[in-house]
């Protein structure tokens, strides 16, 4: 399963350019972005991380991985933002993998991390850290049941990083449709559901055709949030 970034690609560059150098086969999930602090943070919920952000003194730093400007710094950046804080107070430090800046986080170098949810909920379960907002549309449940959402905590933004595969260029047609086949009998396999479950992901299939489709809006739309963010110009 290849993730999917729209930060791989110039955002000037037109997204006929990016279909064109990897065509997509299939949309598979979406997965979303939590925030996280340490149980011994001061910091308990949004509510309390935007107050710090706005305070004349106030600075937090967060950690991302891997990348400045990929889903998940904006998924910290984004509802900073609409909450009317200063992004200039929010340092963000890339790290090479979750895990580095969980840890990070857990050493006393970061205030906050950003990550996806799967890197994030065994820590949580083992008491290392709290979750204080995660980016769906609604709650999760299981283990992430009590996790409030940013919508719920005031800050009305949400957000998806939806998750394919891509094939190599000069796939003919019949190589790609026997690929949009494949994928699409994945979505009935007890293991795949399985995994979907396990790490918070949301099934989301969406066929070569549609999956174009879906790309082009959502490279405009993330093409928009980086430059709402400061982090690419028209």
């Amino acid at each position: 399963v290849a993730v999917v970034a729209v930060d791989a690609l110039p955002v000037s560059a037109p997204i006929s350019v990016f279909a064109g150098i990897v065509p997509p086969l299939a949309v598979l999930f979406d997965e979303f972005v939590a925030v996280a602090v340490r149980n011994d943070s001061p910091i308990r919920n949004a509510g309390d991380l935007i107050d710090r952000l706005k305070k004349p003194d106030g600075h937090l730093s967060v950690g991302v991985a891997a990348a400045i400007g990929n889903h998940v710094h904006i998924g910290i950046a984004l509802p900073v933002k609409a909450a009317g804080a200063d992004l200039a107070r929010l340092r963000a430090v890339a790290y090479k993998s979750s895990s580095e800046s969980v840890t990070g986080m857990l050493s006393g170098d970061l205030d906050l991390v950003a990550s996806t949810i799967s890197n994030l909920v065994t820590l949580m379960a083992a008491g290392k850290l709290r979750i204080i907002a995660i980016s769906a549309p609604s709650r999760l449940g299981g283990a992430l049941a009590d996790v409030p959402t940013w919508k719920e905590q005031g800050v009305d933004v949400q957000l998806v990083a939806a998750q394919g595969v891509m094939g190599p260029r000069g796939l003919t047609a019949e190589q790609i449709a026997y690929w949009e086949n494949a994928l699409s009998r994945l979505q009935r396999s007890p293991e795949y559901l399985t995994l979907l479950e396990r790490h918070y992901w949301t099934a989301n299939f969406k066929g070569h055709e549609e999956a174009k489709r879906y790309y082009d809006a959502q490279y405009l739309a993330w093409k928009r949030s980086l430059t709402d963010l400061g982090m690419a110009k028209d």
